[in-house]
Order: C-alpha cells, then structure tokens, then sequence
C-alpha cells in the first residue's frame, strides 16, 4: 500500500500529564489544592504546565472556596485538586 505522503506523530501523555493538558486546552490558568498521596503524580504534570499556577490551601474545604472564589471573579471555571 501506497503512503500518502503525511506522518502521524503520536502523542503519549500519561494520565496525569493527559488530566493537566485538558485543564489547559479549556483554558483554566489556576487550581487550588493540597499536594500529596495519590495526587502527586498531577503535581508532577502540573510542575512542567507554563499556563496553569497552583495556589496552595490548607484544606479541602479551603481549596473549594478558593476554586469558587475565582471562577466568581474570573469568570472561568475554577479548578481543585484534592483526594
């Protein structure tokens, strides 16, 4: 069989770095939350991410309304992380 001429690249992300890409195609710059445990692998994808910051709370509870806060102000939808 002929190729067509074109190559396909494909992209592998782990699940994290998959989770961290998406936050980025819709656009969030921030997420709250409280790293470590089963999350850290997030934490990891989020440290190589130019366009999302993390704002860090001392609670869950905290990081909701961090993540509400946000999204009230800016207009967006807040991101949270937390287990």
């Amino acid at each position: 069989m002929a190729s067509s001429g074109t190559t396909s690249e494909k992209m592998r992300f782990t699940g994290a770095q998959l989770v961290i890409h998406l936050l980025e195609r819709q656009g969030i710059t921030t997420v709250a939350g409280i790293p470590g445990g089963s999350i850290l692998p997030i934490y990891d994808a989020l440290s190589q991410s130019t366009q999302i910051r993390h704002v860090l709370a001392r609670h869950e509870q905290g990081a909701g309304f961090i993540a509400q806060g946000m999204a009230r102000t800016e207009g967006q939808t807040g991101g949270l992380y937390g287990l």
